[in-house]
């Protein structure tokens, strides 16, 4: 178990545990069911949803990876989105489930890029992709947090 000071990496608050890791693979996969209430006036998933479905799949892939998402709260540590870049390229509508995949990659340091693709279930048809650039970010301190050396080699 790695348990590092927000800052120094010097074992303090358990943020990280690479034992905990329930993905031995680079992907994740996330199911999120489309609600009626997130549709459009044209019955397609309104463009802002999709910025939930992924922001979800990407908390269950950090979980998945061994962040614990309660000690990030509890040390005011955790994921900072500063650009995002979706592609749209067909719609989906309701009833219907969304399957999120979600990688990790150019991992330097606090920084990295977070590649995420959602597909609808009944077809698996690609319905989105997207890249955001992240950081883990230290709030108290106000100063971003140095990802685990495990986490940046495995997805080096």
């Amino acid at each position: 178990m790695i348990q590092a000071d927000t800052t120094t990496n010097e074992k303090t608050n358990v943020l990280f545990d690479p034992d905990a890791s329930q993905n031995n693979n680079k992907n994740h996969l996330s199911e999120i069911l489309v609600l009626w209430s997130q549709l459009d006036a044209n019955g397609h998933v309104n463009n802002g949803t999709y910025q939930f479905y992924f922001d979800e799949a990407r908390t269950q892939a950090l979980g998945d990876e061994g962040f614990s998402i309660s000690a990030m709260r509890a040390s005011s540590i955790g994921p900072v989105i500063q650009k995002a870049d979706l592609h749209y390229m067909k719609p989906m509508s309701h009833p219907e489930v969304a399957i999120i995949e979600t990688s990790f990659g150019d991992l330097k340091g606090f920084r990295g890029k977070v590649f995420q693709t959602i597909r609808r279930k009944s077809d698996s048809e690609k319905v989105c992709d997207a890249i955001f650039d992240a950081l883990f970010f230290d709030f108290k301190k106000k100063r971003p947090w140095k990802l685990p050396i495990e986490f940046i080699q495995k997805y080096s």
